[in-house]
């Protein structure tokens, strides 16, 4: 291994570090109640060191995000392959239900990056352009899948496959966000969690088939 390359890999592991410290402060006590000296505290760097590799708390965020953006994405591509593109489509969405409800702070970190994204707070920032990469690969599998059902004639062919894409993902997403912030209401009306799941695939069956 050349000089460079050994380098090369005492800084990526150095930053691994680092995102390892952040997520066990950041997801045990809070975002809020993280400051850098921390995280310095936690790796035993000085806070000069750490500052070379992360300039903020919120770009330490940005990096947890793309630990999150690229565990959803592995997660998807072990769906199998050879279903009917509309049972595809339903497995891909149990994905990211399983991914919300196993990972709730990635899941969390990706909902306050997508809103940092929104505010124009992360424009040219190297972690957020490699979080939105795995987030347009994650989309894509999704896309694929729907032309892919409408070609097996499982997916009504008049969908648009991009705007029904978004569709599916902002239903799921604002779904287990309702249900954290109103677990007791449902319950309260006598509808159990995994119900309401259940019976938001079957909604997706009724909407996306042919």
């Amino acid at each position: 291994m050349t000089t460079q390359a050994r380098r090369l890999r005492e800084k990526e592991q150095r930053r691994n570090a680092i995102l390892d410290a952040a997520e066990t402060l950041f997801f045990g006590k809070g975002f809020a109640a993280t400051t850098m000296d921390d995280v310095a505290t936690r790796t035993e760097l000085s806070k000069g060191t750490l500052y070379l590799y992360f300039k903020n708390k919120e770009e330490l965020q940005l990096g947890l995000n793309v630990r999150a953006k690229r565990q959803l994405y592995d997660m998807m591509c072990h769906v199998p392959e050879g279903l009917p593109g509309l049972e595809k489509v339903v497995a891909l969405g149990q994905v990211y239900l399983r991914f919300a409800l196993e990972h709730p702070n990635y899941h969390a970190t990706m909902l306050s990056c997508m809103n940092q994204e929104g505010e124009g707070l992360t424009q040219h920032n190297p972690f957020a352009e490699e979080a939105h990469l795995y987030g347009e690969k994650a989309l894509h599998i999704l896309i694929d899948t729907i032309v892919a059902g409408q070609q097996d004639g499982s997916i009504d062919p008049q969908l648009q496959p991009f705007p029904t894409a978004m569709l599916l993902w902002a239903q799921l997403s604002g779904l287990t966000e309702i249900m954290a912030a109103k677990r007791q209401y449902f319950a309260d009306q006598g509808l159990k969690e995994g119900d309401l799941y259940a019976y938001a695939f079957v909604l997706t069956r009724k909407t996306l088939g042919s």
